[in-house]
Parts: C-alpha cells; sequence; structure tokens
C-alpha cells in the first residue's frame, strides 16, 4: 500500500511539473535554434486538424465569398481592404508575407507586380517608397507612404530572396535594397525622410513631413531588423541590429506597465502623443498588432525574454479581468473606457473584435499567465462572421486572425537561405604555404563557417584528402605553417550574410617556381629539381597543379561556388619577365579545367616581403605590379608594412595576419563592387 501511495505521489508531482512547464515559453528563439513551437498540438489538438484549421483560414481570406485578393490579368493581383474600397501598402506587403510564409511563388509575384506598378515610385524625391493606398485600378488615393507597408515589403523581399533565389524572374533581394537604399537617400528634401528617423534609430509613423515627428508602436517589429542584418546584404547589419535594440527599448517605455495597453501613436520616448492634429493616445485599431509583433521578435530573437514575458502576462492579464469573452477592443492605455470611441467602416461601437482576440492568443507563446491556455482556446473556436450590429472586418480581422493563427502553429517562421559555400583557391610557393610558426592565438575563435577541404593526407591531424574541416591552421600539409589565407578567410566572413561559408582549397609547395603549376611542363621542372622539393611535391602525388584542380572539382561537385583564386608566389623567380605571362597561363588552366570562363572569377597576388622590409627579392615586386595588365581581373596585394622573419625572405606571423586582412579587404571591394 505504501508503494503505490509512494508512485501515486511520483505521479501527482511529475504531472504538477509538467504543467508547470507548459506554461513557460521556449527560452531561446528560432534564429539560435531552427524550432517553433505549435501550440495548439500541445494544448491536444492534432497535427491534421491545426493544418486543416489553418488552410480553412487561408481559404476564407483569399479564396472565399468573402475573400480580399483578386487577381488582375495574367500576372498581377492586389488585395483590398473591402471595406474601404481601396488597396493598401499595409495588405499588399501582408499578402505578400503570407504568400512566401506558405511557399506560393505565383501569388507573392503577382503582388509584387502590381505593388512595383501601381505603388511603387521609381523616380522622384519619393523614391522607393510606396503609395499607402490606391483604388482598385491603381489610381492613387495618396502620393504619400506608410512605414509599415515598407517594413513588410522589405522582409517579405529577402524572405522570397531565401526561399526562392533571384534568378527566377524577379530580382527579390535587389529589389529589397532597392527599398532600403533609397531610403537612406532621403535627407528631408522635399520634408521627405528616411524610413528610420536618423537621430532615434526607430521607425517613423511616415516618413514624409509631420509624419515623421512620431512613431506607431505597432510598426515595431525587431526581429524583422534582426532579418536585415543577415540577409539583406546592404553593408549596414550593425546598424540594423541596432534598431531592433532601440525598438525592444522603445517598447518597453511606450507600454504601460500596469495594463500592456499601448497607444496607437507616440512620441520617439514612448510617451503619449497629445496632439491636436491626429487621435492617437488610446489603444485601439493599430495597436492590436503590438502584441503579435513581441510573439514573432520573441519567438525569433527571444533577446528581450523577461520583459517580454512580463509583457504577455501582464496584457493578457488585463484582458481576462475585463472578461475574456466581452473585453473590448478600445481603451485607454491606462485601460479606463475611452470617452471617443472611433469608428471603422462605417459603424462605430465597441467590439469584442476578432483581431484582437487573434492576438491576444499569439502572446501565450510569450505568456506565462495562467489562463494563457484559454486565449488560444478561444481563438480556435472563433469565427470569422459578421458581428451583431452587420460590421464585418474581412482584411484586418482576417489577417491578424490568420498571422496569429501561423504563430501559434509554428507556421510564421525564419525564412533562411540555402547554404553556399564560397570557394578559394590558393596557391603558391612559401609565404603561401606557410612558415611562420602557428601561434595560440591562430586557433582561436575560427567560426564553423569557415572550412578548408584537406589538400593531402594528415592522420595526426584525423585529417583525410578531400575532406572538409573547420578552418584550423595548418591549412595546407601536416606540418605547414601560418599562411594568409587563414586570415583572409576570417575577415572576409565578417562581411558575408549568415548563410555563406567560405571554403579555401591551398595547394603550395615552398621553394617552387610558377613552373612547378604549369600543366603542361611541371614534369620538366620537376625533373631537375632538388630533391627536397620532389620530396615536397610527392605529397601530391607528384602533380600539385592536378590536385589542386581535382579539390576544386571537387568542391563544386558538391555545391561550392568559386568565387577566387589566391597566389603568392614570386621569390624562385625574381628577376623573371615573363612571370606576369606564366601566371597568365596558369590562371587560364584553371579556369578552364573547372570549367569556367576566363577572367570570370578575379585573381589576388600578393607582393613579396617589400623593399622598406629589406626583402630579399623586393625587385620581384614591380614584376608582380605588371600582372593586371595582362590578367584584366586581376588584384596586386601590398606587402608594405607587413612584418617579416629575420631572413627578410618570409613574413612573420603577424605578417600572414596583416597580409591575410589585405587579401580579404581587396576582395570586400569586389564584392560591394559586384552587389
Amino acid at each position: 500500500m505504501k508503494i503505490k501511495v509512494f508512485f501515486l505521489l511520483i505521479f501527482a508531482i511529475s504531472m504538477q511539473l509538467s504543467a508547470e512547464n507548459s506554461l513557460k515559453p521556449w527560452e531561446s528563439g528560432a534564429f539560435e535554434t531552427g524550432k517553433y513551437r505549435n501550440l495548439f498540438v500541445e494544448l491536444g489538438y492534432s497535427e491534421s486538424e491545426v493544418d486543416n484549421k489553418l488552410q480553412e483560414i487561408f481559404v476564407s481570406l483569399f479564396e472565399g465569398p468573402d475573400k480580399v485578393y483578386f487577381e488582375v490579368g495574367d500576372s498581377m493581383a492586389y488585395v483590398s481592404d473591402i471595406k474601404n474600397n481601396d488597396v493598401r501598402s499595409e495588405g499588399m506587403s501582408y499578402g505578400m508575407m503570407t504568400a512566401v510564409q506558405l511557399d506560393k511563388k505565383e501569388m507573392f509575384d503577382r503582388l509584387w507586380r502590381w505593388s512595383k506598378h501601381f505603388m511603387q515610385h521609381q523616380e522622384g524625391a519619393m523614391k522607393g517608397y510606396f503609395r499607402w493606398s490606391c483604388k482598385i485600378d491603381g489610381t492613387p488615393n495618396s502620393q504619400g507612404p506608410a512605414s509599415d507597408g515598407e517594413l513588410f515589403f522589405i522582409t517579405s523581399l529577402i524572405f522570397a530572396s531565401n526561399r526562392w533565389g533571384n534568378d527566377t524572374g524577379i530580382d527579390y533581394l535587389s529589389e529589397a535594397q532597392f527599398i532600403l537604399n533609397s531610403s537612406f537617400e532621403k535627407t528631408d528634401g522635399d520634408r521627405v525622410t528616411p524610413l528610420i528617423h536618423p537621430e532615434h534609430k526607430l521607425i517613423t509613423f511616415v516618413p514624409t513631413g509631420f509624419g515623421s515627428n512620431f512613431t506607431d508602436p505597432s510598426y515595431h517589429i525587431p526581429a524583422f531588423y534582426e532579418v536585415w542584418a543577415r540577409w539583406a546584404d546592404d553593408g549596414r547589419a550593425e546598424y540594423w541590429r541596432e534598431c531592433a535594440k532601440k525598438s525592444r527599448e522603445f517598447l518597453q517605455k511606450a507600454i504601460h506597465p500596469e495594463t500592456g495597453l499601448n497607444p496607437d501613436y507616440s512620441n520617439y520616448d514612448g510617451s503619449l502623443l497629445n496632439s491636436d492634429r491626429i487621435i492617437g493616445d488610446a489603444f485601439r485599431f493599430d495597436s492590436w498588432r503590438v502584441p503579435l509583433n513581441i510573439t514573432i521578435d520573441y519567438t525569433w530573437s527571444a533577446k528581450d525574454k523577461e520583459w517580454q514575458q512580463d509583457y504577455g502576462k501582464t496584457f493578457q492579464n488585463f484582458l481576462y479581468s475585463q472578461g475574456i469573452d466581452t473585453y473590448v477592443d478600445q481603451y485607454n492605455v491606462d485601460g479606463s473606457d475611452v470617452t471617443e470611441i472611433l469608428g471603422a467602416g462605417g459603424f462605430t461601437a465597441l467590439r469584442h473584435s476578432l483581431g484582437l482576440v487573434s492576438t491576444s492568443a499569439a502572446v501565450s507563446l510569450v505568456s506565462t499567465h495562467d489562463k494563457k491556455d484559454d486565449f488560444v482556446h478561444k481563438l480556435w473556436n472563433a469565427k470569422h462572421e459578421p458581428y451583431e450590429d452587420g460590421y464585418f472586418d474581412a482584411y484586418f480581422d482576417g489577417f491578424l486572425r490568420l498571422f496569429s493563427f501561423m504563430a501559434l502553429s509554428g507556421n510564421y517562421k525564419i525564412i533562411t537561405p540555402k547554404e553556399e559555400v564560397h570557394l578559394y583557391i590558393s596557391f603558391g610557393q612559401s609565404n603561401m604555404e606557410g612558415s611562420a610558426r602557428i601561434e595560440a592565438i591562430d586557433t582561436l575563435d575560427i567560426s564553423n563557417r569557415f572550412l578548408v577541404m584537406q589538400a593531402v593526407d594528415c592522420p595526426d591531424l584525423g585529417r583525410e584528402l578531400g575532406q572538409w574541416y573547420k578552418a584550423v591552421p595548418p591549412l595546407v600539409r601536416c606540418h605547414t605553417g601560418l599562411t594568409p589565407t587563414d586570415y583572409f578567410g576570417r575577415s572576409l566572413l565578417e562581411t558575408l550574410p549568415e548563410h555563406v561559408k567560405v571554403g579555401v582549397i591551398n595547394v603550395s609547395v615552398g621553394g617552387c617556381k610558377i613552373e612547378l603549376f604549369e600543366k603542361d611542363n611541371f614534369e620538366a621542372y620537376v625533373e631537375t629539381s632538388p630533391d627536397w622539393l620532389k620530396n615536397m611535391v610527392k605529397e601530391y602525388d607528384g602533380n600539385p597543379y592536378q590536385r589542386l584542380v581535382d579539390l576544386a572539382n571537387k568542391a563544386t561537385s558538391e555545391g561550392a561556388i568559386i568565387k577566387g583564386i589566391l597566389i603568392h608566389q614570386g621569390e624562385s623567380n625574381t628577376g623573371d619577365k615573363d612571370w606576369p605571362i606564366k601566371v597568365k597561363n596558369v590562371y587560364d588552366n584553371i579556369l578552364k579545367d573547372v570549367g569556367m570562363q576566363p577572367n570570370s572569377v578575379p585573381l589576388l597576388a600578393g607582393e613579396v616581403v617589400h623593399e622598406e622590409q629589406n626583402g630579399v627579392c623586393a625587385s620581384m615586386n614591380e614584376i608582380i605590379n605588371e600582372l593586371p595588365k595582362y590578367i584584366p581581373s586581376a588584384y596586386v596585394i601590398s606587402s608594405r608594412g607587413c612584418g617579416v622573419a629575420r631572413d627578410n625572405l618570409h613574413f612573420s606571423a603577424e605578417g600572414y595576419r596583416t597580409l591575410g586582412k589585405r587579401y580579404a579587404e581587396q576582395m570586400i571591394l569586389i564584392n560591394n563592387k559586384n552587389r
């Protein structure tokens, strides 16, 4: 009997702990984990039920009798705010976000073509921005933009680039960059400003005139800036991360600490607008989006966990105190009743609106409120139908219902690009092979995105020929030293999107002439070489050039993309005025043998130890600098000031670090030019 009681007690405790754990939001975001919760399934709904419900909600919004999506001709479509009989940048960008999230490319492209053709300014002071409202035939109702439209356009275009690539008819990433770059060109001329306020680093209500002096809390989705930082590829990654940080700080100021309510509009310091020109000091229609936006930021980033969890609990607690079936959709931010009720669609009334029912359920992913599950069930059972007075909002209620359901079911996701490996082929003699001793600093903080394909078998290192490894030196043969490629890869990675890896293949032989890499003449050169060089050549099966090409072809067959060729060679050819021609022949042969067009990737050639460092072969630099005359895609990397070893022939470890960074700096310039 005692044993039975004991096990019952253990079971009860475990059930209690399980219940307590179910109340806890996840501690890490999807940027880190790649995982999403399906709260409906956790609450007992089956996956098939959830999938069917999501499809039902989508169909009601995009295909049913009350749809808001309408196709135009063979290539366009628009989303209409039915109750106002117009097309809004908000709705078009919402439609595009829906399409990319649910992998509906044709729908996305149709909406984008309509947006670009009818709504986006292609020139003038507002170039890049979108008319916030048009008639359904495309005639503008307004020339001015509303910043939330641009926010969703940019993010959905980046996601489209990640999901479908940029070579299927629309260059999605370039379109996103056009909006971003156009925004940064605004200097308040003609009263048109950047999308993000330059001083506050917060999104404007509208980037023109009076509207640029304040913000809308419902426009703040910090996670979107995290997306831009990773994949906009516009050179502003740190700026966007700072904007995300500022946006989270702003929300803490703008949201009432006791109710969780926020105003529709506010000053940049979070205080109420108190303007006689616009009504925006209460929690009304725009404000319904804030709990959903905070939920998205939490589930993707989880960078403001403690405050956001407290917010979710506070917000749901206030609504629950008003009655989970009876809370209304307009309040003063302190929770008191509004004295003026704003109307919509010709109706003026307080309602238990589906849009707010939806977003208050979504925040259950963040909340620790003990009734949070009740909010989720309320959304599941909610109907999208006219209210008792006949008012019906297919558009705004519909999108908030869809987005909230997507979030709760784990279907509102970060769309990451397919992983890429940018490959750099390296060859040369001892300064590319690496003669400096590898120091502790050279083995630390190496990104998992920096890879080396092993050029020889190294059992002691646990490395096999032709396999990829994290690029911990040595990168050439088993006992070689630090090379320029070490810090080339490290530095280059800092400027590349997170889905891009840098892979290097380095086949170099100390003391060799360029003739070793001449595919048709190397044997004669090796035959007359000293034994020590022959022994090194044997490690590459007697043909370093072929090893380099074979490895490059193996890498590309696995999906790597050759982006450049690095050479550091010339000491053994000092005074050879034909050296540039010989290098050109090697370069041309490499490109041909890896299936690439002539001059299709840059050749980066480093100088030997400079004359200012008393380089014993410094005279060769004059010949090396002739290389761009023979190879249009060649760039010479200066060795001036790079640290040298005592022999004045090789670089020191610090010299290799500096030289490698210079190779990277040149490649970054090339990438920026090609962007």
